[in-house]
C-alpha cells in the first residue's frame, strides 16, 4: 500500500513543470498519466490513492495547465482526458449502496466532496474549455455514420466531464460571496459560455441524429440551473430593473429589522425567570397533597410543562445531514446568458420536437378508436327470421348473423368440437404401389 503511495508521488513529480508561459510535460509524461489510470482503477474501498491524488492536487497544478498545450496530440490529449473524468468522477457514483452510515465511511465521504470542489475551482479557467472546444468540434463536425468510434467516445468523455464538474455541489461557507456575485458555479458557466462549448451542447440536444448524446446534454441543461428558480430567469437581464431594487433595499430593510427586534427582545444573560416571583396554582396537587408552585406566569393552566427542565436527547451526528434544497440568484450576466442561450434555443426546439411526438400519438388514438372493440360480437347488430324453415318448436328459425344464402346456415357452428386425443398411436395405413416392371 504504502509503495504504491510513494509511486503515486514519483508519478505526479515527474509529469513535468512550468516555466511561467507555457507547460512542458517531459517526454514520459504518456506513461505516467496510464500509469495513474491503472493505479485508480485498483483503488480500494476506502479510495485512499483518490484522495492522496487529491491532497496532491496533480488537476490543478499540473493537469489543467498540461491540456490547453498538448491538446493537439491525439494520444496524449485522449489519455489526459480519460484522467480527468476518473478524477472528476460524481462522490455517489463511488458508492454503490449510497452514502455511507459510519463514522469513518461519512469523514471519508465528505473528504473526497472537499476535493471535487478544490477540482472545481480549477475548471473556471477558459483555456481548458477552449481547448475542448475544438476537440468536441472537430469531432461532431464528422457525420455520424462516418464517425469513427474513437470519435463518439471522445465526444462522450467530454459531455461527461462538463457533467462530472457542473454537478460537484457548491460550498457557500467556503465561498462567503453575495446573493448576486459570482460564485465558483457561475464561473464555470461562464467560462463555458466564453469558450462555446454550451453553444456545441445545445447543437447536441437539438439535432436529431446525436441522439445518443441527448441524456448527457439533459443532465448538464439541469445542472446549469442548479439553485436556480424560474422567476430570477424569467426576470434575467443585463441592467436591474428599479423594481428590483427596492425589492432588494425593502428585504435589506425588513432583515434589519427583524435583527433589531429580536436583540431588543433578549432579556440579560445574567437575569433569571424564577426572580420575577412564584406562583401556586389552586386546585391542582403535587406529589406531596399541595398545591402545585410553578416559577414562571401562565396564561392557562394547560400550558404547564413538566418537561421543561428535563436533559434533552443528544443528538446524532454520525449521520450524514441531507443537503437542504438552496435557491439563490447568480450574477445578471451569468443569468441573462442561461435565459437567452438555453430557454430560448434548446428548449423551444426539444419542446417542438416532443409536441411532434405527441401529436403523432393522438393521430395514432384516433385512429384506433375508429375501429370497433376487439371483444364486440356481431350478433350485437340485431336478428334475422328464415321463413318457411321451422325449428323444433314449429316456429320459424331465428338466426342471429346475416346469411347470403340459406343454404349457408351452420347449427354446428356453437357446439364444443371433441377434442382430439394423442395418446393413441396412430395407425399406419396400409400402403401399396406397383413396382418396376423390371423388378417383377
Amino acid at each position: 500500500m504504502s509503495v504504491l503511495l510513494a509511486d503515486i508521488d514519483a508519478t505526479c513529480a515527474a509529469l513535468g513543470y512550468s516555466d511561467g508561459q507555457r507547460y512542458q510535460a517531459e517526454p514520459d509524461a504518456i506513461q505516467g498519466l496510464k500509469h495513474l489510470i491503472w493505479i485508480l482503477r485498483r483503488d480500494h474501498d476506502n479510495h485512499e490513492y483518490r484522495r492522496h491524488l487529491g491532497h496532491a492536487k496533480v488537476l490543478q497544478t499540473d493537469l489543467v495547465y498540461m491540456l490547453p498545450e498538448y491538446v493537439n496530440d491525439e494520444e496524449f490529449a485522449d489519455v489526459l482526458i480519460r484522467l480527468l473524468v476518473i478524477l472528476t468522477n460524481p462522490t455517489l457514483l463511488l458508492y454503490r449502496d449510497g452514502p455511507p452510515k459510519d463514522n469513518h465511511g461519512r469523514k471519508v465521504f465528505m473528504e473526497l466532496i472537499d476535493i471535487l470542489q478544490g477540482y472545481k475551482s480549477a475548471f473556471t479557467r477558459d483555456k481548458i474549455w477552449a481547448a475542448l472546444f475544438g476537440k468536441l468540434k472537430t469531432s461532431l463536425e464528422v457525420d455520424w455514420a462516418l464517425r469513427s468510434e474513437e470519435q463518439s467516445l471522445l465526444i462522450e468523455r467530454i459531455l461527461v466531464l462538463i457533467r462530472n464538474v457542473l454537478q460537484v455541489p457548491a460550498n457557500p461557507e467556503a465561498e462567503c460571496r453575495a446573493d448576486n456575485d459570482a460564485s465558483v458555479h457561475d464561473q464555470v458557466i461562464w467560462a463555458l459560455h466564453q469558450s462555446g462549448i454550451l453553444d456545441l451542447v445545445l447543437f447536441v440536444i437539438s439535432s436529431p441524429d446525436e441522439h445518443q448524446f441527448h441524456l448527457h446534454c439533459l443532465e448538464i441543461l439541469c445542472l446549469l440551473y442548479r439553485e436556480q428558480t424560474a422567476e430570477n430567469l424569467a426576470d434575467a437581464s443585463l441592467q436591474r430593473s428599479v423594481s428590483e431594487k427596492q425589492r432588494d433595499e425593502q428585504e435589506l430593510l425588513a432583515a434589519r429589522r427583524r435583527e433589531k427586534q429580536r436583540t431588543s427582545t433578549k432579556p440579560p444573560p445574567g437575569r433569571h425567570s424564577r426572580f420575577g416571583g412564584t406562583y401556586v396554582i389552586r386546585n391542582l396537587k403535587s406529589v406531596s397533597d399541595r398545591d402545585i408552585i410553578c416559577h414562571q406566569p401562565l396564561e392557562r393552566v394547560t400550558s404547564i410543562d413538566f418537561d421543561r427542565e428535563k436533559q434533552q436527547q443528544k443528538r446524532s451526528f454520525r449521520h450524514i445531514r441531507e443537503e437542504a434544497q438552496v435557491t439563490r440568484r447568480s450574477a445578471f450576466s451569468t443569468a441573462e446568458n442561461l435565459a437567452d442561450a438555453s430557454l430560448q434555443r434548446s428548449v423551444s426546439e426539444k419542446q417542438r420536437d416532443e409536441q411532434e411526438l405527441l401529436a403523432a400519438r393522438r393521430r395514432e388514438k384516433q385512429r384506433t378508436s375508429t375501429k370497433p372493440p376487439p371483444g364486440r360480437h356481431s350478433r350485437f347488430g340485431g336478428t334475422y327470421v328464415i321463413r318457411n324453415l321451422k325449428s323444433v318448436s314449429d316456429r320459424d328459425i331465428i338466426c342471429h348473423q346475416p346469411l347470403e344464402r340459406v343454404t349457408s346456415i351452420d347449427f354446428d357452428r356453437e357446439k364444443q368440437q371433441q377434442k382430439r386425443s394423442f395418446r393413441h398411436i396412430r395407425e399406419e395405413a396400409q400402403v401399396t404401389r406397383r413396382s418396376a416392371f423390371s423388378v417383377r
